[in-house]
């Protein structure tokens, strides 16, 4: 190809090479609007004449052979370059993330054609989405060697100098490394770029490097030195001053009209923190974080402080978020509402506070601007149907458990029409669990059919947990038929799906045979699958059939304990209160909520001590102090003094406060939030010293809740506006904290000196 073609075709596909290269018509269009390619785009005119479909003058029986011969060399000499055809498939393969394809296209054009800085984030960015496209098992254990050899090839060719820097591509291949525990080919990339200049490396990637850290244990010493080192490379709009736990804002009514703050370096050094249980900085960012952006706190903040704090902390951070309007996301909901459901699951009516907790917070995720999605609904069924798990249901009868079983059945349907509203039918899961406890504890096949049924209507295939379910279901009611049936069932999907029988598999077989005291059916399965079955799996089944108390054959007891009517009792009035909330939910979810002037209640558990005996304009005052003037604001530029502006209206938050409310909120929020981090942190400090006396190892740490609230002292969803509004104040009594104490208790929470 003439120099000039090859500048001209390059330099048109320098910006996006994959989007623009393709066809050679499309190819001959775009020289011929460059005044420049005359010569260039007489070549392409002739092999665009050349691939035209119009006959040409001369029959083909009627040209001379040399003729023809000469055409044919002309022909193949303008004939576009392979790599061109090369590029239109790797534009298809990365819109359609197909990583194989990316790979063989990528190799094939390495040397042949200078990709931009957005193709490079492209091919970047599918690679990290294939990673987290497989499952956590696959992610731990075998990575395809093609995802991870792309990867390397992609950093080689970056260190080369072949690709252009992107800052996109190098937080995902930085991202990849983290995700995929490959920590020393990261740590190498990372030593590599932060010697390269700031086309190379910004703030924001100095954050990753931080996760990346965090995610290896590496010590406080060598996180928060790379996070300084990001704000001393980085000072941008005097950054370090701004991001410090002591800064203030100009107006805190307004929303902070500061550009270029990273909130990756920001997630990077929360994420660190936050992993090395450094509880009170991890607080100090966030609060930093809700002082700069108090509408706008990324989702990963929120996940992080649910997954790795304290259940009743966990809570109160995601209810901030919702009051603030913004939402928390939805991994946040789901980990947030499965350790909910962990709680309840204890003791389903002693615990029951905790379900309204669960409906609340489904409530406030979507009133902060999120859709409902069929996860938070499994988990809320899983929770409810999980109620017939306790032990003083076990010996009843479906007569007598039906004023429950119909009970529940309405609250799910209930719960099904708020989430159909806003388009997210049910998932499996939820099927598999009315299955397993609505059917199967409540005794009623009628239940099993009608899911099944319904299952069918809304195109939901039964998978293996389903199969499972149907089986355990059988067991519960004793159907010796449907027990062998639901089991033919369960051993034709796994050999249709290619799967061995599993443990699980046989334990359901077993748990249910025991129902029916009839251990010689399962013998004879394990004869019928020896060949395929594992040796550890015989040998325990084996162990099973031949213990003493195999049957667990359950007569149904006509004389019901006072115990278990009192049970029933008590579960019909959790379910009548469960459904005045989600009547309450229904009604409401899509009409929004203004926090402001219809607060809802943060606390999980027991209210914070912190503000114990303190009137509310000493925490005004104080916050007044500590947000306002300071000495630190000496270091910012002087600059002449303006004429007064009149003061305008305070800004509003999505949810209806006033942002110089809400931030006053916010903060005190987070004064709550250190003042119980530091009482959950020091009980398990003193657990952990009182081991190291007996010579002990330490237990691990009780993440969930000490006190769960009673369902009366819990203020749910459709309680009066005063009972939410109530728990958010503290009591006073003749012994009050003075401002000086106050004041003093603050700064000590909050590392500062008064």
């Amino acid at each position: 190809m003439p120099a000039v073609e090859k500048r001209i075709l390059h330099s048109m596909l320098r910006a996006s090479i994959l989007q623009k290269a393709g066809a050679l018509a499309k190819h001959g269009l775009a020289l011929a609007a460059r005044p420049t390619a005359a010569p260039a785009l007489s070549r392409l005119e002739k092999h665009c004449a050349a691939l035209s479909l119009s006959p040409s003058d001369r029959s083909y029986a009627t040209t001379p052979k040399h003729i023809r011969k000469r055409k044919k060399a002309a022909l193949e000499a303008e004939r576009p370059p392979v790599f061109l055809r090369h590029a239109e498939l790797f534009r298809d393969a990365i819109q359609a993330n197909n990583i194989s394809q990316i790979a063989s296209a990528y190799n094939a054009l390495r040397n042949q054609l200078p990709l931009g800085e957005k193709d490079v984030a492209d091919i970047a960015k599918a690679l990290h989405t294939a990673l987290r496209l497989l499952t956590q098992s696959v992610r731990q254990t075998r990575i395809p060697a093609e995802i991870i050899n792309l990867a390397d090839l992609l950093v080689l060719d970056i260190q080369a100098k072949v690709l252009p820097p992107s800052y996109d591509a190098h937080l995902h291949l930085l991202s990849f490394y983290k995700e995929s525990a490959a920590f020393e080919k990261g740590n190498a990339f990372w030593s590599w770029l932060v010697k390269q200049g700031d086309d190379y490396v910004n703030a924001n990637l100095y954050g990753v490097a931080l996760e990346l850290f965090a995610f290896q244990g590496r010590p406080a010493e060598d996180t928060e030195a790379l996070y300084e080192k990001a704000l001393a490379r980085f000072p941008g709009v005097f950054l370090e001053y701004h991001l410090a736990h002591n800064a203030v804002i100009a107006d805190r009514s307004q929303p902070t009209a500061i550009s270029g703050i990273p909130r990756a370096l920001l997630q990077g050094i929360l994420t660190a923190r936050i992993l090395r249980g450094d509880a009170k900085n991890a607080y100090l960012t966030l609060d930093t974080t809700l002082r700069l952006f108090p509408t706008h706190v990324p989702s990963r903040f929120i996940t992080l402080f649910v997954q790795e704090r304290p259940l009743d902390e966990a809570y109160k951070v995601f209810f901030l978020a919702c009051r603030a309007g913004a939402t928390p996301g939805h991994d946040a909901l789901k980990i947030l509402l499965t350790r909910l459901r962990k709680v309840a699951a204890l003791s389903p009516t002693e615990n029951a506070a905790v379900l309204r907790a669960m409906v609340m917070a489904c409530y406030a995720h979507t009133t902060s601007g999120a859709a409902l999605n069929n996860k938070s609904l499994n988990e809320l069924v899983i929770a409810i149907t999980g109620s017939l798990k306790d032990h003083v249901y076990t010996k009843k009868s479906s007569d007598q458990l039906r004023p429950v079983t119909d009970a529940i059945s309405a609250l799910i349907a209930d719960l099904f029409g708020v989430w159909a509203a806003q388009n997210s039918p049910p998932g499996i899961a939820s099927f598999n669990s009315m299955i397993a406890n609505l059917a199967g504890r409540g005794k009623r096949k009628d239940i099993l059919d009608q899911t099944l049924e319904t299952m069918q209507h809304i195109g939901l295939k039964p998978n293996t947990v389903t199969l499972r379910s149907i089986l355990a279901a059988a067991g519960d009611m004793n159907d010796a038929e449907a027990i062998r049936s639901a089991w033919t069932d369960l051993v034709a999907n796994r050999i249709a799906t290619g799967a061995a029988l599993e443990l699980v598999d046989w334990q359901n077989l077993l748990n249910a045979a025991r129902r029916i005291n009839d251990p010689e059916y399962v013998q004879q399965q394990l004869i019928n699958f020896q060949h395929i079955v594992p040796h550890h799996i015989l040998d325990r089944m084996s162990t099973a059939l031949q213990g003493e108390n195999f049957s667990r054959l359950q007569k149904e007891n006509q004389n019901v304990s006072q115990e278990s009517t009192m049970a029933t009792a008590e579960l019909l009035k959790v379910i009548e209160v469960l459904q005045r909330d989600v009547k309450y939910m229904a009604e409401n979810a899509q009409s929004g909520r203004n926090f402001y002037e219809d607060p809802l209640s943060l606390s999980l558990a027991k209210h914070s001590g912190v503000y114990a005996n303190v009137p509310e304009q000493h925490i005004r005052t104080v916050y007044d102090e500590m947000t306002t003037d300071t000495p630190a604001l000496e270091i910012l530029p002087e600059s002449s003094p303006e004429p007064e502006a009149e003061k305008q209206p305070a800004a509003m938050s999505p949810t209806g406060f006033p942002l110089d409310e809400l931030r006053y909120e916010n903060w005190k929020t987070i004064n709550e939030l250190l003042f119980d981090a530091r009482l959950h942190d020091q009980q398990y400090m003193d657990i952990v010293d009182e081991s190291i006396k007996l010579g002990t190892p330490p237990p691990s740490r009780d993440m969930e809740l000490s006190n769960v609230p009673k369902l009366a002292e819990f203020a749910g969803l459709s309680d009066p506006t005063s009972k939410h509004a109530n728990d958010r104040q503290d009591t006073l009594d003749d012994k009050q904290v003075t401002l000086d104490e106050f004041r003093e208790k603050i700064y000590e929470l909050r590392g500062r000196k008064a």
